[in-house]
């Protein structure tokens, strides 16, 4: 069953009591309560015609019969009670109390006229309405549901998260004396002397909050407001919060898991601490422990990094310029940091000593090494080796051994390798004469 409002919805009926209302049909130009839905519940109102008596209330149609039972009188004219409607005809219709309604006036401000006791609804979707009472009695599951405080306190378990506190010490305070008011309300700590006070190389001004963790005396330790700064003639003052001079466990008492940030100061701006002494605790008399909870994460760039904006690292510039090095003619000569970046890149021309190469001339630059190369030129001595078919041409052999084959008599040798041998293929006798004239002669 759900709550419907249909618009021109109205019929007449001729019933007559306080019981059920049997609906006649609809009026011209009006929709039947069919509109509403079999089973489901509505606002009406009755007017008895001849009467003037009225009824407003919730109820519910049924199709069968084509009733609306009276289930709950809002207002009417028999004192908020059901009516007895004489004879007579009476007009039964749609209508939306205005105890019940919300909305929306010339300013676009939503108005409630009376506080939901509950909403049974599958989905609702409220805007801009502000609900100051009410019970969430399920567990979220989706992201977008309603959080209880039983849930809550729940994933809070264990800490208690105060207001933050401007400024904490790192040190004990200046010489002070403590007074703990009445068991710790309105507790004061007041200078020994006179002076401004500074909390972690920070000045105080009056309402600051500053967490006091550091004293020598423990009990002395908590939340306090600068009451007077002090200055060269009157001293500092400070005095308990008003949500740390009391013990309990609710969020304004002294408890063991109280949370406090740190928004202010040097060394402890941004840093989170947390009460760690556990009850029973005395006011005065109990030292409180605070512990860091957090702190900031600082990030430094090392060597070859630089870190520009805040959380963000670039390589760091070598001074090297981008750019193509080497050529033809040049190589580049790089110069490398422990890192493996390049500090410097300059080009240098190629030259090569013959003293680094091995297989050339002292002033040739053609390949001795292999003989194929050699078709022209001066060598100097040791400069062939072994045996070598390749000479064309040879000027005059000063030294050295000869080695080789026999010289042909067509190249001016003699075609033999001893005298007789050459005294033959001359056709010159041993003593000198020709043998070609010996035997003309004879």
């Amino acid at each position: 069953m759900a709550l419907v409002l249909a618009d021109r919805v109205r019929e007449t009926s001729a019933t007559t009591g306080t019981g059920t209302i049997t609906l006649a049909g609809a009026v011209y130009g009006y929709q039947s309560f069919s509109a509403i839905g079999n089973g489901n519940a509505t606002y009406y109102t009755i007017y008895d015609q001849t009467s003037g008596a009225w009824e407003v209330g919730i109820g519910t149609y049924t199709a069968s019969g084509t009733t609306l039972s009276r289930t709950t009188v809002l207002s009417s004219s028999n004192s908020g009670s059901l009516v007895p409607f004489g004879v007579g005809t009476k007009d039964v219709f749609v209508t939306y109390p205005s105890g019940r309604s919300a909305y929306r006036d010339t300013a676009n401000t939503y108005t409630v006229q009376q506080a939901f006791d509950a909403l049974t609804a599958n989905t609702a979707v409220i805007g801009g309405v502000t609900l100051t009472t009410g019970t969430i009695s399920t567990a979220p599951v989706s992201n977008t549901d309603i959080v209880n405080k039983q849930y809550a306190d729940a994933i809070a378990s264990g800490i208690h998260f105060h207001e933050a506190v401007d400024l904490a010490t790192t040190a004990a305070l200046p010489a002070n004396t403590y007074n703990n008011g009445t068991s710790g309300v309105g507790a004061t700590l007041t200078a020994t002397a006179n002076g401004a006070l500074s909390v972690d190389s920070t000045l105080t001004v009056a309402t600051n909050r500053i967490l006091v963790k550091n004293e020598v005396a423990g009990a002395n330790n908590g939340v306090y407001v600068v009451t007077q700064v002090g200055s060269a003639g009157t001293p500092y003052i400070l005095t308990r919060a008003t949500d740390f001079d009391s013990v309990g466990t609710g969020v304004d008492q002294i408890d063991e898991g109280d949370f406090f940030l740190v928004t202010g100061g040097t060394a402890n701006i941004n840093t989170a601490w947390v009460q760690q002494t556990a009850p029973p605790i005395t006011i005065g008399t109990t030292a409180l422990v605070f512990q860091q909870f957090s702190a900031p994460i600082t990030y430094t760039a090392g060597t070859g990094l630089n870190e520009s904006p805040s959380y963000t690292f670039n390589i760091a510039n070598t001074g090297v310029t981008a750019a193509t090095y080497g050529s033809a003619s040049q190589v580049p000569v790089f110069a490398v940091n422990a890192q493996g970046q390049l500090t410097t890149v300059t080009n240098t021309s190629i030259a090569i000593s013959s003293a680094a190469v091995s297989g050339l001339a002292p002033s040739a630059t053609t390949d001795t090494t292999n003989a194929a190369n050699i078709t022209s030129g001066t060598l100097p001595s040791g400069r062939l080796a072994g045996s070598y078919t390749g000479l064309t041409g040879v000027g005059t052999l000063v030294a050295g051994t000869w080695n080789a084959n026999t010289i042909q008599i067509l190249y001016g040798g003699t075609g033999a390798t001893t005298v007789a041998g050459a005294q033959t293929s001359l056709q010159v006798d041993p003593a000198g004469t020709a043998v070609s004239m010996a035997i003309a002669l004879g």
